[in-house]
């Protein structure tokens, strides 16, 4: 099992931080639904890849954090840092479900989408997790759903 740990108050007034260089990349300037913050974020990294757009490091932390904030907002998830099991000990900050059967990692997660030719898939995975379509997971299992 991975060893998952509260987050220390720096890194979640960070957090605060790169969510608002997120939604200022964005443009949000107007309340907007989760699902919608979520389309958005899919559209913009798609219109990056398209055209092959440099994007800054604070960019990429500033959409996963603003990918990672809807999950909690829309299912209670929680942030955390995950330490995964295995020889380099990866840690990794994440979203956690409530039961923390279930994780994702939304920053490494746009930075991967971002910087290799993987599948924008952020709108059909929030969808499938407002859905409940979800593979089996055990409490306490954080397995990544990405």
């Amino acid at each position: 099992m991975p060893m998952v740990s509260a987050l220390s108050r720096n890194l979640l007034d960070e957090i605060a931080l790169f969510r608002s260089v997120g939604e200022a990349v964005l443009g949000l300037c107007e309340p907007a639904t989760p699902r919608d913050i979520v389309a958005r974020v899919d559209a913009h990294v798609r219109e990056i890849k398209l055209r092959g757009d440099p994007v800054h490091d604070e960019a990429v932390v500033g959409f996963g954090v603003l990918l990672g904030e809807q999950y909690v907002q829309s299912f209670g998830w929680h942030w955390a840092s995950i330490v995964r099991d295995g020889p380099a000990g990866d840690r990794s900050t994440c979203v956690l479900s409530p039961d923390r059967a279930f994780s994702i990692n939304p920053i490494g997660w746009v930075a991967d989408v971002i910087y290799t030719d993987k599948d924008i898939n952020f709108l059909m995975n929030f969808n499938m997790v407002r859905a409940g379509l979800l593979p089996p997971a055990a409490p306490d299992e954080a397995l990544g759903l990405h």
